[in-house]
């Protein structure tokens, strides 16, 4: 579950952006927490 937690805490992080930019912000985190 800390998988879990890790894209939670990236969508978090980056809904502060503007929309395009919170997109390429998750998926760059998100590509560097996937297994």
């Amino acid at each position: 579950m800390e998988r879990e937690k890790q894209i939670e805490n990236v969508k978090r992080k980056c809904q502060r952006h503007m929309t395009r930019k919170a997109e390429k912000c998750q998926s760059l985190n998100l590509w560097q927490i996937s297994p």
